[in-house]
């Protein structure tokens, strides 16, 4: 297993500036040919680093940090260009409650299914991407069918116009998979949809267990962003297993969901109850008026 450190620079102006936050992408680990692992670093200003951990990955995200999003589309695009991938996975570990301070990270896959895809297909979603709230929206986020699974974020339809010898024409950027989205989407566009993934997210997170957050691609030839309670799209064996910290979450989660149960059918029975009693009250007395 051969292992290398490339470290990418976020392309940014004004880099001095003493209220940024800067960060490297290491590349931590060449898992295999057509497989990749990247985390990202804190660069300080005294030379050292410390990897950003998955809530501070979140909180990065939801507030647009300028310097990160580059870095993790920096990153993407590295997967792209400097390990000619193509189109590929994106798989996080999993990550609950208990495990938010363990380090982001993420492995690519290169996937020639998903290569062989020339053409998105957004029609599954159009439900969600012709809704009015979401037309001022660059991404927007919806259950998925079963809704046991998880969240899927999908970024809103983007119109590029481009001047031709018969007029202008109008065109809607490729977003097929997330190697698309990379290289197409403006960055007011992808630091907005990384936000709604970092918000969706930590909802997801604190209603407790685990999440799973990735893409597929295969089923629908349009980008979202999975997060999910079970690894059932993941090509990566190491990340579908869990910690014994997130295996609690899930028990934890499990006899929440239970307690809850109780008592929603505890408050019903008592209900019944009482209308029961209410009824048999008003039946006597009206049983009394007529004898």
């Amino acid at each position: 297993m051969n292992k290398e450190i490339q470290l990418l620079w976020s392309k940014i102006e004004n880099r001095n500036m003493l209220n940024e936050n800067w960060f490297l992408c290491d590349i931590k680990e060449i898992v295999e040919a057509k497989k990749v692992k990247y985390c990202f670093l804190h660069e300080f200003s005294y030379n050292k680093t410390a990897k950003v951990t998955y809530a501070e990955a979140i909180n990065f995200l939801k507030k647009k940090e300028v310097n990160f999003i580059n870095c993790l589309m920096s990153a993407l695009k590295n997967a792209i260009d400097g390990y000619e991938l193509g189109a590929y996975f994106w798989e996080c570990p999993p990550v609950s409650k208990k495990t938010i301070n363990k380090p982001f990270e993420f492995v690519v896959t290169k996937s020639d299914a998903l290569t062989d895809i020339k053409q998105q297909d957004y029609s599954a979603y159009e439900e969600y991407l012709n809704k009015e709230e979401n037309y001022f929206n660059y991404g927007c986020s919806f259950l998925v069918l079963d809704q046991d699974e998880g969240k899927l974020i999908i970024p809103t339809l983007c119109y590029s116009r481009t001047e031709t010898e018969e007029g202008i024409k109008t065109e809607i950027e490729d977003y097929r998979n997330i190697s698309e989205f990379v290289y197409h989407s403006p960055y007011s566009q992808s630091s907005e949809f990384w936000s709604e993934v970092g918000r969706v997210l930590e909802e997801e997170l604190n209603k407790g267990g685990v999440r799973w957050l990735s893409t597929y691609g295969l089923e629908v030839h349009y980008l979202s962003v999975r997060i999910d309670k079970q690894p059932k799209y993941y090509q990566h064996e190491e990340y579908k297993q869990l910690s014994e910290e997130e295996k609690t979450s899930i028990t934890e989660a499990k006899k929440t969901i239970g307690t809850k149960k109780a008592l929603v059918g505890g408050a019903i029975a008592l209900f019944v109850v009482i209308l029961t009693v209410i009824g048999l009250v008003l039946w006597k007395g009206s049983k009394k008026k007529r004898g």
